[in-house]
Protein backbone atom coordinates (compact mmCIF):
# COMPACT_ATOMS: atom_id res chain seq x y z
CA UNK A 1 0.00 0.00 0.00
CA UNK A 2 2.51 2.37 1.08
CA UNK A 3 4.70 1.35 -1.97
CA UNK A 4 2.25 1.82 -4.34
CA UNK A 5 1.82 5.15 -2.88
CA UNK A 6 5.54 6.34 -3.41
CA UNK A 7 5.37 5.21 -7.09
CA UNK A 8 2.04 7.81 -7.45
CA UNK A 9 4.14 10.46 -5.60
CA UNK A 10 7.18 10.03 -7.97
CA UNK A 11 4.93 9.64 -11.26
CA UNK A 12 3.54 13.12 -10.22
CA UNK A 13 6.89 14.62 -9.38
CA UNK A 14 8.50 13.63 -12.48
CA UNK A 15 5.53 15.02 -14.49
CA UNK A 16 5.97 18.30 -12.71
CA UNK A 17 9.75 18.27 -13.37
CA UNK A 18 9.01 17.37 -16.95
CA UNK A 19 6.35 20.37 -17.45
CA UNK A 20 3.17 18.65 -17.78
CA UNK A 21 1.66 20.40 -15.22
CA UNK A 22 0.43 24.01 -15.97
CA UNK A 23 1.02 25.44 -12.74
CA UNK A 24 4.30 27.04 -11.50
CA UNK A 25 6.68 25.11 -8.99
CA UNK A 26 5.51 26.95 -5.69
CA UNK A 27 2.14 28.26 -5.25
CA UNK A 28 0.18 30.34 -2.69
CA UNK A 29 -1.52 27.19 -1.89
CA UNK A 30 1.48 25.20 -1.26
CA UNK A 31 2.63 23.51 2.15
CA UNK A 32 4.31 26.38 4.34
CA UNK A 33 8.11 26.46 3.49
CA UNK A 34 11.23 28.73 4.36
CA UNK A 35 10.82 31.88 1.98
CA UNK A 36 14.42 31.79 0.19
CA UNK A 37 15.58 28.76 1.02
CA UNK A 38 15.96 24.91 -0.88
CA UNK A 39 17.19 21.88 -0.96
CA UNK A 40 18.19 20.25 -4.53
CA UNK A 41 19.70 17.28 -5.10
CA UNK A 42 22.50 17.40 -7.79
CA UNK A 43 23.42 14.99 -10.23
CA UNK A 44 25.96 11.75 -9.38
CA UNK A 45 28.31 12.86 -12.45
CA UNK A 46 27.92 16.71 -12.43
CA UNK A 47 31.29 18.11 -12.19
CA UNK A 48 29.83 21.34 -10.66
CA UNK A 49 29.28 18.75 -7.63
CA UNK A 50 33.11 17.82 -7.61
CA UNK A 51 33.80 21.36 -7.53
CA UNK A 52 31.56 21.70 -4.19
CA UNK A 53 32.94 18.87 -2.61
CA UNK A 54 36.84 20.15 -3.35
CA UNK A 55 35.72 23.27 -1.68
CA UNK A 56 34.16 22.04 1.28
CA UNK A 57 36.95 19.49 1.87
CA UNK A 58 39.90 21.95 0.97
CA UNK A 59 37.84 24.42 4.18
CA UNK A 60 37.09 21.31 6.39
CA UNK A 61 33.51 22.32 6.80
CA UNK A 62 30.50 21.65 5.86
CA UNK A 63 29.44 24.93 4.96
CA UNK A 64 30.39 27.83 2.54
CA UNK A 65 29.20 30.77 3.55
CA UNK A 66 28.65 34.19 1.56
CA UNK A 67 31.87 35.51 1.78
CA UNK A 68 33.53 32.17 1.28
CA UNK A 69 30.88 31.72 -1.98
CA UNK A 70 32.28 35.14 -3.46
CA UNK A 71 35.57 34.12 -3.28
CA UNK A 72 34.48 30.95 -5.21
CA UNK A 73 36.07 30.47 -9.23
CA UNK A 74 34.39 28.37 -12.49
CA UNK A 75 31.49 26.42 -12.15
CA UNK A 76 30.53 27.27 -8.47
CA UNK A 77 31.02 31.00 -9.33
CA UNK A 78 28.54 31.12 -12.02
CA UNK A 79 26.62 28.32 -9.97
CA UNK A 80 26.36 31.05 -7.12
CA UNK A 81 25.69 34.31 -9.66
CA UNK A 82 23.16 32.43 -11.65
CA UNK A 83 20.60 31.93 -8.58
CA UNK A 84 22.03 34.77 -6.27
CA UNK A 85 23.16 32.01 -3.77
CA UNK A 86 24.08 33.28 -0.28
CA UNK A 87 24.90 29.85 1.24
CA UNK A 88 25.05 26.47 0.71
CA UNK A 89 25.31 23.53 3.16
CA UNK A 90 26.02 19.58 2.92
CA UNK A 91 23.41 17.83 4.32
CA UNK A 92 25.65 14.44 4.68
CA UNK A 93 29.48 13.99 5.51
CA UNK A 94 31.29 14.99 2.25
CA UNK A 95 33.53 12.56 0.17
CA UNK A 96 34.88 12.71 -3.38
CA UNK A 97 34.81 8.84 -4.23
CA UNK A 98 32.18 7.41 -1.47
CA UNK A 99 29.19 7.47 -2.58
CA UNK A 100 26.16 7.22 0.55
CA UNK A 101 23.34 5.50 0.16
CA UNK A 102 20.08 6.85 -1.40
CA UNK A 103 22.81 9.32 -2.79
CA UNK A 104 22.37 11.86 0.73
CA UNK A 105 25.79 12.73 -0.31
CA UNK A 106 24.46 14.90 -3.32
CA UNK A 107 22.14 16.55 -1.09
CA UNK A 108 22.52 20.38 0.03
CA UNK A 109 20.73 23.32 1.46
CA UNK A 110 20.73 26.80 -0.57
CA UNK A 111 20.27 29.76 0.78
CA UNK A 112 18.92 32.31 -1.62
CA UNK A 113 19.75 36.25 -1.05
CA UNK A 114 16.52 38.05 0.27
CA UNK A 115 15.58 39.93 -2.73
CA UNK A 116 15.39 36.63 -4.80
CA UNK A 117 12.19 34.95 -6.29
CA UNK A 118 12.14 31.41 -4.49
CA UNK A 119 9.63 30.86 -7.68
CA UNK A 120 11.93 31.58 -10.44
CA UNK A 121 14.92 30.05 -8.86
CA UNK A 122 13.26 27.26 -8.10
CA UNK A 123 11.72 26.72 -11.58
CA UNK A 124 15.53 27.01 -13.00
CA UNK A 125 17.28 24.82 -10.61
CA UNK A 126 14.88 22.42 -12.01
CA UNK A 127 15.79 22.74 -15.56
CA UNK A 128 19.36 22.92 -14.54
CA UNK A 129 21.41 19.74 -15.99
CA UNK A 130 23.67 19.38 -12.73
CA UNK A 131 20.74 19.17 -10.61
CA UNK A 132 18.32 16.19 -10.20
CA UNK A 133 15.70 17.94 -8.23
CA UNK A 134 14.78 20.93 -6.22
CA UNK A 135 12.46 21.67 -3.81
CA UNK A 136 11.18 24.14 -1.03
CA UNK A 137 12.57 23.70 2.59
CA UNK A 138 8.71 22.49 3.61
CA UNK A 139 8.02 22.73 7.13
CA UNK A 140 6.18 20.79 9.49
CA UNK A 141 5.08 20.03 12.66
CA UNK A 142 4.89 17.93 16.25
CA UNK A 143 2.08 16.05 16.36
CA UNK A 144 0.94 16.12 20.00
CA UNK A 145 -1.02 18.50 22.28
CA UNK A 146 -0.58 19.20 25.75
CA UNK A 147 -3.90 18.77 28.09
CA UNK A 148 -2.63 21.72 30.55
CA UNK A 149 0.35 23.40 32.12
CA UNK A 150 2.63 21.64 34.23
CA UNK A 151 1.82 18.93 36.93
CA UNK A 152 3.75 17.68 39.93
CA UNK A 153 3.27 13.81 41.11
CA UNK A 154 1.46 15.30 44.52
CA UNK A 155 -1.16 16.36 42.94
CA UNK A 156 -2.63 12.92 41.31
CA UNK A 157 -1.65 10.75 44.50
CA UNK A 158 -1.82 7.62 42.20
CA UNK A 159 -1.42 3.77 44.18
CA UNK A 160 1.52 2.04 43.96
CA UNK A 161 2.05 -1.52 43.55
CA UNK A 162 5.19 -3.19 44.73
CA UNK A 163 4.47 -6.20 41.73
CA UNK A 164 4.91 -3.16 39.26
CA UNK A 165 7.50 -0.37 38.74
CA UNK A 166 7.76 1.98 41.74
CA UNK A 167 7.31 4.75 39.45
CA UNK A 168 4.62 7.00 41.57
CA UNK A 169 3.20 7.70 38.31
CA UNK A 170 3.22 3.98 36.82
CA UNK A 171 -0.71 3.40 37.67
CA UNK A 172 -1.85 6.10 35.08
CA UNK A 173 0.13 5.11 32.52
CA UNK A 174 -2.58 3.09 30.81
CA UNK A 175 -0.57 2.97 27.81
CA UNK A 176 1.26 0.36 29.48
CA UNK A 177 -0.93 -1.47 31.30
CA UNK A 178 -4.59 -0.76 31.23
CA UNK A 179 -6.40 -1.76 34.30
CA UNK A 180 -9.78 0.15 33.93
CA UNK A 181 -8.09 3.09 36.09
CA UNK A 182 -9.61 6.47 35.32
CA UNK A 183 -7.62 8.99 33.63
CA UNK A 184 -9.02 12.62 32.38
CA UNK A 185 -12.84 11.38 33.40
CA UNK A 186 -12.93 8.19 31.52
CA UNK A 187 -12.74 4.90 32.44
CA UNK A 188 -10.79 2.64 30.72
CA UNK A 189 -10.91 -0.49 29.09
CA UNK A 190 -8.65 -3.45 30.85
CA UNK A 191 -6.39 -4.89 28.78
CA UNK A 192 -6.62 -1.60 25.83
CA UNK A 193 -2.76 -1.16 26.03
CA UNK A 194 0.40 -2.09 24.79
CA UNK A 195 1.59 -4.94 27.43
CA UNK A 196 4.47 -3.87 28.23
CA UNK A 197 4.41 -5.36 32.23
CA UNK A 198 4.81 -8.52 30.98
CA UNK A 199 7.27 -8.09 28.73
CA UNK A 200 9.45 -6.27 31.06
CA UNK A 201 9.97 -9.97 32.55
CA UNK A 202 11.31 -10.50 28.93
CA UNK A 203 13.59 -7.39 28.58
CA UNK A 204 13.76 -3.92 29.56
CA UNK A 205 16.36 -3.06 27.19
CA UNK A 206 19.63 -2.94 26.40
CA UNK A 207 22.55 -0.10 27.12
CA UNK A 208 24.08 -0.46 24.14
CA UNK A 209 21.35 0.08 21.60
CA UNK A 210 20.83 3.75 20.40
CA UNK A 211 17.55 5.01 20.08
CA UNK A 212 17.48 8.51 18.47
CA UNK A 213 14.79 11.39 19.23
CA UNK A 214 13.74 13.57 16.78
CA UNK A 215 11.96 16.54 18.38
CA UNK A 216 11.94 19.50 19.99
CA UNK A 217 14.87 18.36 22.58
CA UNK A 218 15.09 16.99 26.10
CA UNK A 219 14.41 18.13 29.33
CA UNK A 220 17.07 19.54 30.98
CA UNK A 221 18.33 17.90 34.30
CA UNK A 222 16.03 14.91 35.11
CA UNK A 223 17.06 12.52 36.16
CA UNK A 224 15.12 9.53 34.55
CA UNK A 225 18.01 9.58 31.52
CA UNK A 226 20.71 9.53 34.38
CA UNK A 227 23.63 7.64 32.33
CA UNK A 228 21.84 6.88 29.16
CA UNK A 229 21.86 10.60 27.33
CA UNK A 230 24.59 11.15 24.24
CA UNK A 231 25.68 14.04 23.22
CA UNK A 232 23.23 15.50 20.61
CA UNK A 233 22.20 18.46 18.26
CA UNK A 234 20.43 21.33 18.06
CA UNK A 235 19.29 21.65 14.50
CA UNK A 236 17.31 24.89 15.33
CA UNK A 237 19.80 27.07 16.65
CA UNK A 238 22.75 25.10 15.12
CA UNK A 239 24.67 24.20 18.29
CA UNK A 240 25.07 21.06 20.82
CA UNK A 241 22.67 21.88 23.41
CA UNK A 242 19.31 19.86 22.11
CA UNK A 243 17.09 21.29 24.99
CA UNK A 244 13.54 21.46 25.48
CA UNK A 245 12.04 24.85 24.98
CA UNK A 246 8.60 23.88 24.02
CA UNK A 247 7.76 20.39 25.53
CA UNK A 248 6.57 17.99 22.90
CA UNK A 249 10.16 16.55 22.89
CA UNK A 250 10.31 15.78 26.35
CA UNK A 251 6.92 14.03 26.80
CA UNK A 252 7.61 11.86 23.83
CA UNK A 253 11.15 10.53 24.74
CA UNK A 254 10.23 9.60 28.39
CA UNK A 255 6.90 7.64 26.90
CA UNK A 256 9.32 5.86 24.98
CA UNK A 257 12.59 5.74 27.20
CA UNK A 258 11.98 6.97 30.84
CA UNK A 259 14.14 5.06 33.47
CA UNK A 260 11.58 2.74 35.07
CA UNK A 261 11.15 1.47 38.60
CA UNK A 262 13.91 3.73 39.61
CA UNK A 263 10.93 5.49 42.24
CA UNK A 264 10.86 9.06 40.73
CA UNK A 265 8.01 9.88 37.62
CA UNK A 266 7.11 7.74 35.05
CA UNK A 267 8.22 4.45 33.17
CA UNK A 268 9.36 4.57 29.67
CA UNK A 269 8.89 1.42 27.61
CA UNK A 270 12.50 0.88 27.27
CA UNK A 271 14.67 1.15 30.65
CA UNK A 272 17.63 0.62 29.58
CA UNK A 273 18.92 1.83 25.66
CA UNK A 274 20.81 4.93 25.30
CA UNK A 275 19.15 7.89 24.01
CA UNK A 276 20.52 10.33 20.97
CA UNK A 277 18.32 13.76 21.52
CA UNK A 278 18.35 15.43 18.02
CA UNK A 279 16.35 19.14 18.60
CA UNK A 280 14.39 19.36 15.29
CA UNK A 281 11.59 21.23 16.61
CA UNK A 282 11.19 24.98 17.68
CA UNK A 283 9.42 26.39 20.62
CA UNK A 284 6.36 26.42 18.54
CA UNK A 285 6.50 22.80 18.01
CA UNK A 286 7.40 23.75 14.26
CA UNK A 287 10.82 22.95 12.11
CA UNK A 288 12.17 22.91 8.35
CA UNK A 289 12.79 19.31 6.43
CA UNK A 290 16.08 20.44 6.66
CA UNK A 291 16.04 20.37 9.78
CA UNK A 292 14.85 16.55 10.16
CA UNK A 293 17.04 15.43 7.07
CA UNK A 294 19.77 16.55 8.32
CA UNK A 295 18.98 14.94 11.76
CA UNK A 296 18.46 11.79 10.09
CA UNK A 297 21.50 11.34 8.27
CA UNK A 298 23.53 11.64 11.30
CA UNK A 299 21.51 9.72 13.71
CA UNK A 300 21.69 6.81 11.37
CA UNK A 301 25.71 7.45 11.07
CA UNK A 302 25.93 7.62 14.97
CA UNK A 303 24.56 3.90 14.83
CA UNK A 304 20.67 4.60 16.01
CA UNK A 305 18.58 1.29 15.69
CA UNK A 306 15.55 2.90 15.91
CA UNK A 307 14.53 7.20 15.28
CA UNK A 308 11.38 8.53 15.94
CA UNK A 309 9.74 11.14 14.66
CA UNK A 310 6.67 12.32 16.28
CA UNK A 311 6.34 15.01 13.38
CA UNK A 312 4.72 15.52 9.78
CA UNK A 313 4.50 18.15 6.85
CA UNK A 314 2.01 18.22 3.95
CA UNK A 315 4.42 18.55 1.45
CA UNK A 316 6.04 15.88 0.06
CA UNK A 317 9.68 15.86 -0.35
CA UNK A 318 11.81 13.52 -2.57
CA UNK A 319 14.73 14.84 -0.32
CA UNK A 320 13.15 13.97 3.30
CA UNK A 321 12.51 10.47 1.61
CA UNK A 322 15.94 10.16 0.52
CA UNK A 323 17.24 10.93 3.92
CA UNK A 324 14.62 8.27 5.37
CA UNK A 325 16.03 5.74 3.36
CA UNK A 326 19.44 6.14 3.92
CA UNK A 327 19.15 5.67 7.71
CA UNK A 328 17.09 2.75 6.88
CA UNK A 329 20.03 1.50 4.76
CA UNK A 330 22.27 2.58 7.44
CA UNK A 331 20.26 0.06 9.87
CA UNK A 332 17.62 2.50 11.43
CA UNK A 333 13.36 1.41 11.90
CA UNK A 334 12.03 4.59 11.10
CA UNK A 335 8.56 4.92 13.45
CA UNK A 336 6.62 7.95 12.31
CA UNK A 337 3.47 9.91 13.80
CA UNK A 338 0.25 9.60 11.49
CA UNK A 339 -0.85 12.91 12.56
CA UNK A 340 -4.16 14.41 14.10
CA UNK A 341 -6.52 16.01 11.50
CA UNK A 342 -9.32 12.76 11.68
CA UNK A 343 -8.53 12.75 7.75
CA UNK A 344 -6.52 10.31 5.19
CA UNK A 345 -4.44 13.24 4.20
CA UNK A 346 -0.93 11.97 3.65
CA UNK A 347 1.58 13.77 6.24
CA UNK A 348 5.86 13.09 5.32
CA UNK A 349 7.25 10.98 6.72
CA UNK A 350 4.21 8.92 7.67
CA UNK A 351 3.31 8.54 3.73
CA UNK A 352 6.60 7.51 2.75
CA UNK A 353 7.16 3.26 1.95
CA UNK A 354 9.54 2.42 4.64
CA UNK A 355 9.05 3.38 7.85
CA UNK A 356 6.36 2.39 10.45
CA UNK A 357 3.29 4.93 10.96
CA UNK A 358 1.34 4.54 14.35
CA UNK A 359 -1.69 5.85 14.46
CA UNK A 360 -3.50 6.98 17.72
CA UNK A 361 -6.06 4.76 20.51
CA UNK A 362 -7.71 6.02 23.55
CA UNK A 363 -8.12 4.24 26.98
CA UNK A 364 -11.21 2.89 25.22
CA UNK A 365 -9.44 0.74 22.56
CA UNK A 366 -11.15 3.43 19.87
CA UNK A 367 -9.75 5.19 17.25
CA UNK A 368 -8.62 8.49 19.00
CA UNK A 369 -11.69 10.84 17.92
CA UNK A 370 -12.03 13.88 18.92
CA UNK A 371 -8.53 14.28 20.74
CA UNK A 372 -8.44 15.66 24.56
CA UNK A 373 -8.40 19.28 22.78
CA UNK A 374 -11.88 18.81 21.39
CA UNK A 375 -10.83 18.58 18.03
CA UNK A 376 -8.83 16.39 15.43
CA UNK A 377 -8.37 12.46 15.56
CA UNK A 378 -6.31 10.34 14.43
CA UNK A 379 -5.48 10.37 10.78
CA UNK A 380 -5.98 6.80 8.72
CA UNK A 381 -5.39 5.91 5.10
CA UNK A 382 -3.74 3.59 3.00
CA UNK A 383 -0.11 4.25 4.62
CA UNK A 384 -1.28 3.15 8.02
CA UNK A 385 0.70 0.34 9.95
CA UNK A 386 -0.21 -0.12 13.56
CA UNK A 387 -1.73 1.73 16.19
CA UNK A 388 -0.63 2.63 19.99
CA UNK A 389 -1.88 4.39 22.90
CA UNK A 390 -1.77 7.91 22.24
CA UNK A 391 -4.76 9.70 24.49
CA UNK A 392 -3.71 11.52 27.68
CA UNK A 393 -0.47 9.98 28.04
CA UNK A 394 1.98 10.61 30.57
CA UNK A 395 5.16 11.75 30.06
CA UNK A 396 8.12 14.42 31.53
CA UNK A 397 8.00 18.23 31.63
CA UNK A 398 10.43 20.21 30.04
CA UNK A 399 9.80 23.05 32.77
CA UNK A 400 10.40 20.98 35.97
CA UNK A 401 12.95 18.07 36.72
CA UNK A 402 10.31 17.05 39.24
CA UNK A 403 7.56 18.03 37.10
CA UNK A 404 5.42 15.59 34.68
CA UNK A 405 3.24 16.46 31.32
CA UNK A 406 0.19 14.81 29.48
CA UNK A 407 0.01 14.71 25.78
CA UNK A 408 -2.45 13.72 23.13
CA UNK A 409 -1.77 12.47 19.50
CA UNK A 410 -0.42 10.12 17.41
CA UNK A 411 3.12 11.81 18.63
CA UNK A 412 2.34 9.99 21.98
CA UNK A 413 1.46 6.75 20.08
CA UNK A 414 4.48 6.65 18.18
CA UNK A 415 7.21 6.15 20.95
CA UNK A 416 5.14 3.42 22.71
CA UNK A 417 5.97 1.74 19.15
CA UNK A 418 9.71 2.97 19.23
CA UNK A 419 9.70 1.82 22.92
CA UNK A 420 8.57 -2.09 21.55
CA UNK A 421 10.71 -2.19 18.86
CA UNK A 422 14.22 -1.06 21.28
CA UNK A 423 12.46 -4.26 23.43
CA UNK A 424 12.54 -6.51 20.51
CA UNK A 425 16.45 -5.33 19.46
CA UNK A 426 17.39 -5.90 22.59
CA UNK A 427 16.03 -9.67 22.30
CA UNK A 428 17.95 -10.22 18.93
CA UNK A 429 20.08 -7.26 17.92
CA UNK A 430 20.50 -8.90 14.48
CA UNK A 431 16.78 -7.77 13.78
CA UNK A 432 16.08 -5.89 10.64
CA UNK A 433 13.33 -3.72 8.97
CA UNK A 434 11.64 -6.39 7.62
CA UNK A 435 11.80 -9.12 10.88
CA UNK A 436 10.75 -6.09 12.95
CA UNK A 437 7.85 -5.24 11.17
CA UNK A 438 6.53 -9.02 10.76
CA UNK A 439 7.11 -9.66 14.52
CA UNK A 440 4.62 -6.49 15.02
CA UNK A 441 2.38 -7.32 12.84
CA UNK A 442 2.46 -11.28 14.25
CA UNK A 443 1.85 -9.43 17.89
CA UNK A 444 -0.86 -6.86 16.84
CA UNK A 445 -4.58 -7.10 18.36
CA UNK A 446 -6.85 -6.98 15.26
CA UNK A 447 -10.59 -5.87 15.09
CA UNK A 448 -10.05 -4.03 18.74
CA UNK A 449 -11.96 -0.63 17.34
CA UNK A 450 -15.56 -0.61 15.28
CA UNK A 451 -16.60 -3.02 12.79
CA UNK A 452 -17.02 0.15 10.55
CA UNK A 453 -13.67 1.28 10.66
CA UNK A 454 -11.24 -2.20 12.20
CA UNK A 455 -12.01 -5.09 9.60
CA UNK A 456 -10.09 -8.16 9.95
CA UNK A 457 -6.64 -8.19 8.78
CA UNK A 458 -5.15 -4.88 7.94
CA UNK A 459 -7.60 -1.58 7.46
CA UNK A 460 -6.70 2.19 6.82
CA UNK A 461 -8.03 3.11 9.79
CA UNK A 462 -6.48 0.58 12.30
CA UNK A 463 -3.88 -0.71 9.99
CA UNK A 464 -2.29 -3.98 11.43
CA UNK A 465 -3.94 -3.38 14.99
CA UNK A 466 -2.65 -2.40 18.92
CA UNK A 467 0.76 -2.86 19.24
CA UNK A 468 1.54 -5.86 21.94
CA UNK A 469 4.99 -5.91 23.34
CA UNK A 470 4.42 -9.26 25.37
CA UNK A 471 2.81 -10.63 22.27
CA UNK A 472 6.00 -10.00 19.84
CA UNK A 473 8.82 -11.11 21.81
CA UNK A 474 6.41 -13.87 22.80
CA UNK A 475 6.61 -14.51 18.78
CA UNK A 476 10.62 -13.57 18.66
CA UNK A 477 11.74 -16.02 21.77
CA UNK A 478 9.41 -19.16 21.52
CA UNK A 479 7.44 -18.48 18.59
CA UNK A 480 9.29 -21.11 16.44
CA UNK A 481 9.45 -23.92 19.60
CA UNK A 482 5.82 -23.46 19.93
CA UNK A 483 5.44 -24.33 16.10
CA UNK A 484 5.40 -27.90 14.51
CA UNK A 485 7.43 -28.32 11.21
CA UNK A 486 5.39 -27.08 8.47
CA UNK A 487 2.51 -25.73 10.71
CA UNK A 488 1.28 -22.28 9.27
CA UNK A 489 1.23 -19.43 11.07
CA UNK A 490 -2.62 -18.59 10.94
CA UNK A 491 -2.97 -21.35 13.71
CA UNK A 492 -1.64 -18.86 16.66
CA UNK A 493 -2.28 -18.37 20.53
CA UNK A 494 -1.33 -15.02 21.59
CA UNK A 495 -0.23 -13.68 24.95
CA UNK A 496 -3.37 -13.20 27.59
CA UNK A 497 -3.68 -9.40 28.67
CA UNK A 498 -3.57 -7.93 31.12
CA UNK A 499 -1.08 -10.52 32.23
CA UNK A 500 -0.39 -10.83 35.19
CA UNK A 501 -4.53 -9.75 35.80
CA UNK A 502 -6.91 -10.01 38.44
CA UNK A 503 -9.57 -10.35 38.05
CA UNK A 504 -9.95 -11.18 34.57
CA UNK A 505 -7.86 -11.66 31.23
CA UNK A 506 -8.56 -12.06 27.99
CA UNK A 507 -7.02 -15.02 26.05
CA UNK A 508 -6.62 -14.93 21.87
CA UNK A 509 -6.11 -17.30 19.53
CA UNK A 510 -6.35 -17.88 15.41
CA UNK A 511 -7.16 -20.86 13.94
CA UNK A 512 -6.22 -21.60 9.84
CA UNK A 513 -8.66 -24.29 9.70
CA UNK A 514 -12.46 -25.58 11.34
CA UNK A 515 -12.04 -28.39 13.88
CA UNK A 516 -12.42 -29.66 17.33
CA UNK A 517 -10.59 -26.70 19.31
CA UNK A 518 -9.80 -27.10 23.04
CA UNK A 519 -8.38 -24.58 25.36
CA UNK A 520 -7.44 -25.38 29.14
CA UNK A 521 -5.86 -24.32 31.75
CA UNK A 522 -3.25 -26.31 33.50
CA UNK A 523 -1.36 -25.34 36.76
CA UNK A 524 2.60 -25.81 36.96
CA UNK A 525 1.87 -29.32 37.70
CA UNK A 526 0.50 -30.54 34.75
CA UNK A 527 -3.63 -30.60 36.51
CA UNK A 528 -6.40 -29.08 34.39
CA UNK A 529 -7.81 -25.92 36.46
CA UNK A 530 -10.45 -25.37 33.61
CA UNK A 531 -11.59 -25.91 29.93
CA UNK A 532 -12.42 -22.40 28.36
CA UNK A 533 -13.32 -23.74 25.16
CA UNK A 534 -13.94 -27.73 23.61
CA UNK A 535 -16.25 -27.04 20.84
CA UNK A 536 -16.04 -27.09 16.81
CA UNK A 537 -14.89 -23.64 15.50
CA UNK A 538 -14.75 -22.53 12.22
CA UNK A 539 -11.46 -20.54 10.65
CA UNK A 540 -11.39 -17.26 12.23
CA UNK A 541 -9.68 -15.23 15.07
CA UNK A 542 -10.94 -15.51 18.36
CA UNK A 543 -11.12 -14.26 21.76
CA UNK A 544 -11.83 -15.85 25.30
CA UNK A 545 -12.32 -13.88 29.34
CA UNK A 546 -11.34 -15.85 32.25
CA UNK A 547 -12.97 -13.45 35.01
CA UNK A 548 -12.17 -14.88 38.27
CA UNK A 549 -14.71 -13.45 39.93
CA UNK A 550 -17.86 -13.89 38.04
CA UNK A 551 -16.94 -17.65 37.60
CA UNK A 552 -17.45 -19.75 40.94
CA UNK A 553 -15.46 -22.43 39.50
CA UNK A 554 -11.85 -20.06 38.98
CA UNK A 555 -12.51 -18.02 42.52
CA UNK A 556 -10.96 -20.57 44.50
CA UNK A 557 -7.76 -20.54 42.08
CA UNK A 558 -5.09 -19.07 43.99
CA UNK A 559 -3.09 -16.50 43.45
CA UNK A 560 0.35 -17.98 40.66
CA UNK A 561 1.36 -19.12 37.65
CA UNK A 562 -0.73 -20.73 35.01
CA UNK A 563 -0.32 -22.01 31.76
CA UNK A 564 -3.29 -21.99 28.56
CA UNK A 565 -2.64 -24.82 25.83
CA UNK A 566 -4.27 -23.99 22.77
CA UNK A 567 -5.54 -27.67 20.23
CA UNK A 568 -6.84 -28.41 17.02
CA UNK A 569 -6.04 -31.68 15.82
CA UNK A 570 -2.27 -31.90 15.57
CA UNK A 571 -1.49 -28.73 16.40
CA UNK A 572 -0.54 -27.42 19.80
CA UNK A 573 0.51 -24.06 21.44
CA UNK A 574 0.88 -23.06 24.87
CA UNK A 575 2.02 -19.64 27.08
CA UNK A 576 2.12 -19.00 30.76
CA UNK A 577 -0.33 -16.70 32.13
CA UNK A 578 -0.03 -15.08 35.98
CA UNK A 579 -2.65 -14.42 38.28
CA UNK A 580 -2.82 -12.55 41.08
CA UNK A 581 -5.37 -11.64 44.06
Amino acid sequence: MKFRQGIYFAILYCLFLHGFFAAPAVRASQPPHHPNRLLVKFKSKSLLLSQIKTELLARQTSRLSSPQLRKASGALMVFRQNYRISELAALAPVSLNRPLPAGVDRLFVLTLAEDTSLLDALSRLSADPDIEYAEPDYIGQGAGVETSGVHTPEADSPKRSQLLPNDPLFSNQWGLRNTGQIVGGVTGLVGADINAAPAWDITTGDSTLILAVLDSGIPAGTGEFTGRLMRGHDYVNNDSDPKDDHGHGSNVTGIAAATGNNGRLIAGVDWRCRILPMKILNDKNRGFYSWWMSALVAAADSGARVINMSVGGTGYSQGLQDAVTYAVAKGAIVVVSMMNENAETPFYPAAFPNVIAVGAINNRNARAVPFCWGSGGSNYGDHIDFMAPGERIYGLSHQYPNGYSIYCGTSQAAPHVSGVIMLLLAANPSLNYSQVYNLLKAGAHDQIGPSTEDTPGWDRYFGWGRVDALASLTQLVTGLAERRPGQPQGFQLLQNYPNPFNPATTIEYRIDQPGHVRLVIYNVTGQRVRTLVDEWQPAGHYQVIWDGFSDRRAFSVPAGVYFYELKRGDRVARKRLILLR
